[in-house]
């Protein structure tokens, strides 16, 4: 597993790397110091599914570009997987999320079965991220009953939403959200 950065893509330091699954979060605002304009930023995440090695693409459709991009790859001859956190439409979504004090809960629908998720983590995001990932997994052939059985155990990394809590003092979340789209996740996550 390799995170492909828009800097590694846009300045060719992928180049000789194959890649049989590519996977697409979100588009954000990251790297404005880097990127001339979010145009830019956008045709340098896109190279990442121009990779002639390419077999897979894992795309979140709640994420403009996401549902942009597996249009375009409709008739590409690359197996698309789409994710949603609301979207029905998605090949894998949730449904009936709730939020609650001990992380997320929620209903997924896949090609590979439905199931209810019990998560230890917090956030819109983290449902998309357990989507991509399950997505991920059962297009490598993962038994999908595994990967189910598997999301209670994941904890946050450490500076990603960790929950400190007591039953005597008030509950605290350490984030290093750093950009603005990050911190309102962060905190809307937290409300």
């Amino acid at each position: 597993v390799l995170e492909a950065s828009s800097h590694g893509l846009s300045q060719h330091r992928l180049n000789g790397v194959s890649f049989d699954i590519a996977v697409l979060t979100n588009i954000g605002n990251d790297h404005s110091d880097y990127h001339p304009s979010k145009e830019d930023y956008v045709k340098a995440k896109q190279k990442l599914f121009e990779i002639s090695s390419l077999k897979t693409a894992i795309l979140n459709i709640d994420d403009l570009f996401g549902e942009q991009l597996s249009k375009r790859l409709s008739n590409s001859g690359i197996e698309v997987h789409t994710c949603s956190s609301s979207n029905k439409k998605a090949d894998v979504f949730s449904k009936n999320i709730q939020y609650t004090s001990e992380g997320l809960e929620f209903d997924v629908v896949t090609p590979w079965g439905s199931s209810t998720v019990k998560s230890p983590l917090f956030g819109e995001f983290n449902i998309q991220n357990l989507l991509l990932s399950i997505a991920t997994l059962c297009s490598l052939k993962v038994d999908y009953k595994s990967v189910i059985r598997v999301l209670p155990l994941l904890i946050p990394v450490h500076g990603r939403m960790n929950k400190l809590a007591s039953k005597k003092q008030a509950t605290i979340f350490v984030d290093y959200a750093h950009t603005p789209q990050a911190l309102e996740n962060a905190l809307h996550s937290i409300k």
